[in-house]
């Protein structure tokens, strides 16, 4: 497998037909880490992508034909988490610099201090 790139869209966790723990819900990731964090970490860093609107702290993504989406959706930056790349199987999407840029934006004002 390729190492993520930002803004890949993954479905995690990866859980297979007749898997013991059932038929759970799959959710959609984004990669937000740096390509050259990703070569060099067993990690990635990424934040779900939700059908849910948008709240103040979530980043509206509009369904395009080159994004793949199937409907909108909001990015949530307050619940980036690490994933195992070993765990992802192959991207689903891609998400243009600009939406990834607000997520990086939108993480620079949720821990910066003054």
């Amino acid at each position: 497998m390729a190492d993520p790139l930002q803004g890949e869209v993954y479905y995690w966790p990866q859980i297979k037909k007749n898997h013991p723990m059932g038929d759970q819900k799959v959710h959609r990731w984004v990669v937000v880490s740096r390509d050259v964090f990703n070569k060099g970490s067993a990690h990635v860093l990424a934040c779900p992508l939700t059908s849910y609107l948008p709240t103040a702290l979530d980043i509206e993504v509009k369904k395009t034909p080159h994004n793949r989406l199937d409907h909108d959706s909001a990015l949530l930056p307050r619940m980036i988490s690490p994933i195992l790349k070993d765990e992802l199987g192959e991207p689903i999407a891609r998400l243009s610099g600009s939406v990834t840029q607000h997520v990086l934006d939108r993480l620079r004002m949720i821990v910066e201090v003054q």
